[in-house]
């Protein structure tokens, strides 16, 4: 029997731009506990690989760019996987159809993370493995928004229990699962979705999202500056926003996990944890938004619905109602949204306690 572990997931920026501080979280977490390590591709190598698949041969000199310093720095040499991008690229008549060859092509992102992170635990003393989720994590529905098959599943993660009764740390690649012998991936930002359903698989102790966010805030603080960082917030809560378009997470990403396993949002860079994801809530509303086609579409999640705007609501759920904008005017009515509903109200926000001791 092996101790619950913990999942940790790097998103693209942490491990191309905070490499370093994310291999130390590790090693501090690994010192207490078992560690399962999930990565997404290096920021920015996923369009390069799609660019790639539709034809873009400039894309994969881009590609070794992204990743030549990393791997200097490492002295780890990446060239077989280099050389199976470039031989899946001459074999696209032996996939199904193209969007199979197209999640094939993106899988080698996150093929070329976990590679480069085994490697730098490796230098500082903590054995590690790459491991590829197609071993793992084994899925139905669609390439490209696929979905895990969790009975299936339970036998893939038997490889990640025998590493970790060995003490090896597992590096497990994000995005994708097996589907029929093929990698599927699970849409853009599927990493998320992967750590948390390895997490359902192994029963894992907790989740931690690292990011180069803090956590999760009431809008989106790039296009509404005053937004505030939620410490404490319900799964549903969480799940709905993620569902509505607040993009800090993957739609499906607290399915797995709901209910029965916390998931700690932070910050790689200067390590912070901003967010946890449990049965509590401070009840704070979160502001979302999807821009469509045609119009823009925004959302209050607000355990209190009845919210007075002087916009129509076209859509009303259990916990949310959404309103619907011209594209020329989403930003003045999602700033004005935020300040009715976030700002005008007195909320109370206090960081009651260190996220750490949920770890």
């Amino acid at each position: 029997m092996v101790e619950k572990p913990v999942v940790i997931k790097f998103g693209g920026t942490s491990v191309r731009y905070a490499f370093e501080e994310a291999l130390e979280l590790v090693a501090k977490l690994h010192e207490n506990m078992k560690i399962i390590v999930v990565v997404s591709a290096l920021a920015g190598v996923t369009d390069c690989l799609l660019r790639l698949a539709k034809g873009d041969k400039s894309a994969l000199l881009e590609i070794d760019e992204i990743h030549e310093e990393l791997s200097q720095e490492l002295n780890v040499q990446l060239e077989h996987l280099i050389h199976q991008l470039k031989k899946t690229i001459n074999s696209k008549s032996s996939f199904p159809s193209e969007k199979a060859f197209i999640d094939e092509i993106a899988s080698f992102g996150e093929r070329f993370s976990a590679k480069l992170f085994s490697e730098g635990l490796k230098i500082l003393g903590i054995t590690a493995r790459p491991v590829d989720s197609k071993d793992v994590l084994f899925v139905k529905g669609e390439f490209g928004n696929a979905e895990v098959e969790f009975k299936k599943s339970a036998q893939g993660v038997d490889v990640l229990y025998r590493m970790l009764r060995r003490g090896i740390v597992p590096v497990v690649t994000g995005y994708y699962g097996n589907l029929n012998g093929f990698r599927a991936t699970f849409g853009r930002g599927g990493s998320d979705y992967s750590a948390t359903s390895i997490a359902s698989l192994v029963n894992a102790k907790a989740v931690l999202i690292m990011s180069d966010v803090e956590g999760i805030y009431t809008a989106d603080p790039k296009l509404v500056p005053p937004a505030r960082l939620i410490h404490y917030i319900s799964y549903k809560e969480a799940k709905t926003a993620a569902k509505l378009g607040m993009k800090v997470l993957h739609p499906r990403a607290i399915d797995p996990v709901e209910g029965k396993i916390p998931v700690i949002l932070g910050k790689t860079r200067d390590l912070k944890f901003g967010t946890l994801i449990s049965h509590e809530s401070q009840g704070i509303p979160i502001v979302t938004h999807k821009l469509l086609e045609n119009h823009a579409e925004i959302s209050v999640v607000s355990v209190k619905t009845n919210i007075p705007l002087p916009y129509e609501v076209y859509e009303e759920g259990d916990l949310y109602f959404k309103i619907k904008t011209s594209k020329d005017q989403f930003l003045e009515v999602l700033r004005d949204v935020h300040r009715r509903v976030v700002e005008n109200e007195n909320l109370h926000s206090s960081h009651d306690g260190e996220l750490w001791t949920w770890v």
